[in-house]
C-alpha cells in the first residue's frame, strides 16, 4: 500500500514537472505570437533561407553593406567603384568586355581578407 502511493505521488511530481518543462521550452524557443500557417512560397523561402546557400547569400549582403548601398542619384558604390577602377569584365571565350552592369564584392568576411601594404617611401 505505501509503496503504491509512493508511486502515484512520484508518477504525479513527474507529470508536473515534465508539463512545466514543455510549456517553458515552448515559450523560450518558439514565435511568441503563437504557431501560424505559412504559403507554400513561404513554407519554400525560409527552406532556402536556412540552406547553406541562403546563409552564404545572408553573409554577402553583410559583408558589402556599403557597396551596396545606392547614392541619391540610385547608383550603387560598388558600380561607382568599378568605374573609378576601370575594370572591364571579361566571361569566357568571348571577345566582348563588360565596362558596367557588375561590381566587385568582399566574398569573405573581414577577418579572412588579404591586403596588399604600401611600400614605405625613402
Amino acid at each position: 500500500m505505501a509503496a503504491g502511493i509512493l508511486l502515484l505521488i512520484a508518477a504525479g511530481v513527474g507529470g508536473l514537472v515534465s508539463v512545466g518543462g514543455m510549456s517553458w521550452y515552448q515559450s523560450s524557443h518558439l514565435d511568441p505570437a503563437g504557431p501560424r500557417q505559412l504559403t507554400q512560397a513561404q513554407a519554400n523561402a525560409l527552406e532556402w533561407a536556412t540552406s547553406n546557400e541562403g546563409k552564404f547569400a545572408h553573409n554577402l549582403m553583410q559583408w558589402n553593406q556599403d557597396l551596396l548601398s545606392r547614392d541619391q542619384n540610385g547608383q550603387l558604390t560598388c558600380a561607382k567603384d568599378v568605374k573609378r577602377l576601370g575594370v572591364t569584365l571579361q566571361i569566357g571565350a568571348s571577345s566582348r568586355k563588360a565596362s558596367s552592369g557588375f561590381c566587385t564584392l568582399w566574398t569573405s568576411p573581414a577577418n579572412q581578407r588579404q591586403f596588399v601594404s604600401k611600400p614605405r617611401l625613402p
